[in-house]
């Protein structure tokens, strides 16, 4: 699982590229944990804004990060983040 996110990162990067649907489920986790936002971007080493673009799924966060949050969390990277290609219908 961590190299596929290692590759998504790299496509999601590069500019002008289609988001590939990487979810998942940081609020959960992060309200399990009886924390908010500011305090599980202390926890992790980021800003309180960068957990909120994670949760909205408008940042993929790096492996380092990602790797950080399951810890955090107690949980494996898998648990946290899911990767969902969409179907392609041909004609």
């Amino acid at each position: 699982m961590t190299t596929i996110i290692v590759i998504l990162t790299a496509i999601i990067g590069k500019k002008g590229a289609t988001p590939m649907p990487l979810y998942n489920r940081l609020k959960e986790y992060r309200a399990r944990l009886g924390v908010n936002q500011q305090e599980m971007g202390t926890l992790v080493g980021v800003s309180r804004q960068t957990i909120s673009q994670i949760e909205r799924g408008d940042y993929s966060p790096s492996v380092t990060l990602a790797l950080k949050l399951a810890k955090v969390c107690q949980v494996h990277v898998e648990d946290i983040f899911s990767y969902q290609e969409e179907e392609r219908h041909e004609t």
